[in-house]
């Protein structure tokens, strides 16, 4: 969790201000070396693009660091943001953590009707869902028949 009340570096400072200017560089030859349009070197620069996985992996490319790197700090002013956004504060706010024991049960019920769909005998699916049992006969002497039980939805 970001506890710095100071607005990290945005992914435009840094490509600004740690790259492009150290070397050189213009937002055209960044464009032409990475193999895009002005406009989306523009748009890094000027905060109004995200970096994707793929631009990520063209900027480490290019600029000879890693694609964690670009992702990271897009992430961590991303973060940064959602923190200090009132809005989302509140949706954040209104989250309401799944309990363990509901988690437990979930899971159990998951359990209990895997292993019913495993016996096959006797099951009959939950609600409006239809069970058909299947056999198939054996592919070899060495294999038993294939049974299998489909379970399909039925809205009548």
């Amino acid at each position: 969790m970001l506890t710095t009340k100071r607005t990290p570096a945005s992914v435009g400072e840094i490509l600004i201000e740690e790259f492009m200017e150290p070397m050189g560089l213009t937002q055209g030859g960044l464009a032409k070396a990475m193999g895009v349009q002005c406009k989306h070197v523009n748009e890094l620069c000027n905060n109004r693009r995200n970096v994707t996985a793929a631009t990520a992996l063209i900027l480490a490319r290019v600029l000879g660091n890693s694609h964690d790197f670009w992702l990271n700090v897009q992430q961590r002013s991303d973060l940064w943001k959602a923190m200090h956004s009132p809005r989302q504060r509140e949706q954040i706010k209104r989250a309401r953590p799944v309990s363990a024991a509901k988690c437990r049960e979930q899971r159990r019920k998951g359990c209990q009707f895997r292993n019913e769909l495993a016996e096959g005998e006797g099951f009959e699916p939950p609600g409006p869902f239809r069970a058909q049992r299947f056999s198939r006969p054996p592919v070899s002497t060495a294999h038993p028949p294939l049974r299998f039980l489909i379970v399909t939805y039925s809205d009548s």
